[in-house]
């Protein structure tokens, strides 16, 4: 039987799908609420991550700033040989 993902695993699926805001990665299924420490985890494990400062409407329509991460292009394969070391490190596979 496999361990569920560790949250920079699903992090990175998320990211390797497509751009995420650190506000989508508080969502299910990621569950990720420190979204810019798992960011520069992935940095340290060697993918090439972009960070873009993006603005919200917050509380009262007033300005809030989040940081969508995305994968560099050119990067994708080293980030999807990555997750696959993850899953058979875990035991799980494709999943």
């Amino acid at each position: 039987m496999s361990r569920p993902p560790a949250k920079v695993e699903r992090v990175l699926v998320a990211l390797i799908e497509r751009p995420h805001t650190t506000r989508e990665l508080e969502q299910a299924p990621v569950f990720d609420h420190v979204a810019h420490s798992t960011a520069s985890e992935l940095r340290r494990l060697g993918v090439a991550l972009d960070t873009e400062r993006v603005e919200l409407r917050g509380y009262e329509g007033k300005p809030a700033f989040v940081a969508r991460y995305s994968i560099r292009i050119g990067g994708f394969d080293f980030a999807r040989a990555l997750l696959a070391r993850m899953r058979e490190r875990r035991g799980s596979g494709g999943r």
